[in-house]
């Protein structure tokens, strides 16, 4: 007697609450991962020019808050169940994105940042738990594993399209604003094209133009344009962070409305 095959993905599990919540976190959380460890890192090296030393410094206090906050919030979901901490976490951490996108600029203070970082690695440190437990706890125990498979898919999704969706909003703020404020400025076209290849490429081209800039005058254009290519990369940042945190807070509104206090089989 042949058994009936259980499908690979029963979509009908997204009719709960609990799971779909949680799966929409789950997403979010690395979606907004990928802003604060990516993007931010680069742009202390690029434009605050911190050296790599000093920009893992400055992101240990979050490490270890992320550490700390999945460490204790096992006992917190026991205790009451995985919504008030899945929403703590997600506003938590999206507190500590939309801060770091107001205080990021050429001259952070990278203490000040650390600390600010350390927000943010709470928040992901406790809404991580109840995402990972929370699919589990409402399936049929032969469904985990498709339970399972869905959550991390979901997390794996959230990176992919984090680097993807605010690597192209980023490159296209970058790109925009740098060709308008060097318009600004006055710089010839055909210099344009080069100065954006160098900033996006990472080369100056055949020509090197800006590497012969000899004279105080075309020293004081040369200073000009790099601070011009930093601004428009940190607006690009800015807007990313902002989309990040605001997602975290859809998080937050997800969780307090699908997911329930208490784990129950439904």
């Amino acid at each position: 007697e042949r058994r009936a095959a259980h499908p690979i993905l029963d979509v009908s599990l997204f009719r709960r609450g609990p799971f779909s919540g949680s799966v929409f976190v789950a997403f979010a959380a690395y979606f907004g991962t990928f802003s604060i460890f990516f993007f931010t890192a680069l742009y202390l090296e690029v434009v605050v020019n911190a050296s790599a030393y000093a920009t893992a410094v400055t992101f240990l206090p979050m490490a270890a808050c992320l550490i700390l906050g999945s460490v204790f919030t096992g006992p917190w979901v026991a205790r009451r169940g995985p919504r008030t901490p899945m929403t703590a976490g997600c506003v938590l951490a999206a507190t500590g994105i939309l801060i770091t996108s107001a205080i990021l600029s050429p001259h952070v203070d990278l203490h000040t940042l650390g600390w600010v970082l350390s927000i943010a690695g709470a928040g992901f440190g406790i809404m991580l738990v109840p995402v990972t437990s929370t699919p589990l706890t409402v399936v049929e125990p032969e469904h985990s594993g498709m339970a399972a498979s869905v959550t991390n898919t979901s997390r794996e999704m959230g990176a992919v399209f984090g680097v993807a969706v605010l690597g192209s909003i980023v490159n296209s703020k970058l790109t925009g604003q740098l060709a308008a404020r060097l318009k600004a400025l006055g710089i010839p076209p055909s210099f344009q094209s080069v100065v954006i290849h160098a900033v996006t490429g990472g080369g100056l081209g055949s020509g090197g133009a800006i590497s012969k800039a000899e004279h105080s005058k075309e020293a004081a254009i040369a200073t000009k344009v790099i601070n011009a290519a930093y601004e428009a990369f940190g607006s690009g940042l800015h807007v990313a962070l902002n989309i990040s945190g605001i997602l975290l807070l859809i998080g937050a509104l997800v969780s307090v409305t699908a997911v329930r206090g208490r784990r129950r089989l439904s």
